[in-house]
């Protein structure tokens, strides 16, 4: 058993389940909302084929919308595939073991999303809403991104 939280340490909730394409769209609503209220709004996406091809089912004009607020990102796509466009930056990062993994994660704000697609095509995701993760997971995609042309 974990030991209970001492009174005074925040008790709010670390991780939030998502599923399907409406559970995707909350997330990506999500990333823009948060975005908003940073100074130098960009996030930064580890993207692979086969989720990239299910994520927007439920917000078609997700890219249109991050432009026109003036969101930037830098993607790195793992596997062939994918496509820039304005204010993004991508990079490409080769899949060694044959097909590329079946995961994209979502870096923005403090928060962390790694969305999976099943094998009967269902979407699910869980988002971690915590600075040390993030920061982290920033680190580690900002050094990997320096390395990849």
């Amino acid at each position: 058993n974990l030991p209970k939280p001492m009174p005074d340490e925040e008790t709010t909730s670390f991780a939030t389940f998502y599923e399907d394409h409406e559970g995707v769209a909350a997330i990506l609503r999500d990333v823009l909302a948060t975005c908003r209220e940073q100074e130098n709004p960009t996030y930064r996406v580890i993207s692979t084929k086969r989720v990239r091809q299910y994520l927007y089912h439920n917000f078609p004009n997700f890219t249109q919308r991050r432009i026109s607020e003036g969101i930037s990102v830098r993607v790195i796509g793992v596997g062939k595939g994918g496509a820039s466009d304005e204010l993004s930056e991508r990079r490409e990062f080769p899949a060694a073991r044959g097909e590329a993994p079946n995961c994209y994660t979502l870096m923005y704000g403090n928060k962390t999303a790694l969305i999976t697609l099943g094998d009967t095509n269902i979407l699910s995701a869980i988002v971690i809403d915590n600075p040390g993760v993030t920061h982290m997971q920033k680190e580690l995609f900002d050094h990997l991104w320096s390395t990849l042309n």
